[in-house]
């Protein structure tokens, strides 16, 4: 049975994992805006899941100020620009950048 070719190529997005790695890209790059050019030098997306984005963090004092003071503000700014995706909440996780 023939078939649509955009069913055929969305099939082969999920299938390579091509659409899931296009969205992280878009994900990070909605991040690094929002956070602007100092803060997203000294963190890194590392992955969204299930509406939460996760932001890996380079040091203690930026990883309490990010998830105390900022992330109300955060969340809903990445919300209003990725509207196309719900972004329900920020994980920040300290690291070792």
């Amino acid at each position: 049975k023939p078939r649509a070719l955009g069913d055929i190529v969305r099939e082969f997005l999920e299938v390579s994992g091509l659409s899931r790695r296009a969205e992280l890209a878009h994900v990070e790059t909605a991040w690094r805006k929002v956070a602007g050019p100092e803060i997203s030098a000294r963190t890194r997306l590392m992955g969204m899941v299930r509406y939460v984005v996760t932001i890996e963090v380079g040091s203690p004092a930026l990883l309490a100020e990010l998830s105390g003071f900022r992330r109300r503000d955060l969340v809903a700014r990445m919300a209003a620009e990725l509207p196309n995706q719900l972004v329900k909440d920020i994980k920040f996780v300290q690291g070792s950048l």
